[in-house]
């Protein structure tokens, strides 16, 4: 196999390598898929301005590196947008059941067709504004990547997940006084911390996990 199709799947399988995730065939091939459908359906549901060739380390790579954050469910995913990270994450977790919410019609059909292409059977898409999501039920897991600033998200997810539970954050680089201003400023404590780069790049991430003060 030669071309960009072939240079996807080396720096995919490569990359998750590198951030401890490694993918089986399968999984790669479902994510490549899914990285296609993004593109067929970008023009109508608007799903990214990432240009295709860098959409393997800012898209798939990026959202596979909080895997290790999530070991239980359900876990839902807030303003997922084109399913960054749950969707992704669905495909590489199968026992963790991945509640997406978006408030946009065009994205949920979009998430709904391609989670049935890819026989996902742990995703649920739920249309809806996050002020109208139900606070009745609450989740072990709440994650978002690029949803609202971090202090709005948590806020946001103070309602959402239980007392018990985490909030996983998918961020670029915050330094050491913006997080201590975050957890002063919130309800949360953050209890686990990965700095990395994307591999193949030298974009610097950071992912943080936050727990409710007891």
């Amino acid at each position: 196999m030669t071309g960009p199709h072939a240079r996807d799947r080396e720096l995919l399988e490569a990359g998750s390598r590198e951030l401890g995730a490694e993918l089986d065939a399968a999984q790669t091939s479902a994510l490549l898929t899914f990285l296609d459908q993004i593109y067929i359906w970008n023009r109508l549901a608007g799903l990214t301005t990432i240009p295709r060739e860098n959409a393997v380390r800012l898209h798939l790579l990026d959202s596979l590196a909080a895997r290790p954050f999530v070991r239980t469910g359900p876990c839902l995913d807030i303003g997922t947008g084109a399913g960054l990270p749950g969707l992704v994450l669905a495909v590489v977790l199968p026992a963790v059941r991945f509640v997406l919410v978006e408030s946009n019609r065009k994205r949920c059909s979009f998430l709904s067709e391609t989670s049935r292409l890819l026989r996902l059977t742990n995703v649920e898409i739920v249309q809806s504004d996050i002020r109208d999501l139900s606070r009745d039920h609450r989740y072990p897991t709440v994650i978002s990547r690029a949803f609202r600033p971090p202090h709005e998200f948590l806020q946001i997810a103070g309602e959402l997940v239980r007392d018990d539970g985490q909030v996983v954050m998918l961020m670029a680089d915050p330094t050491a006084d913006f997080l201590s201003e975050l957890q002063r400023t919130s309800e949360f404590i953050a209890s686990d911390e990965k700095r990395f780069v994307l591999p193949g790049g030298d974009e610097p991430r950071t992912i943080i996990s936050f727990r409710p003060h007891s």
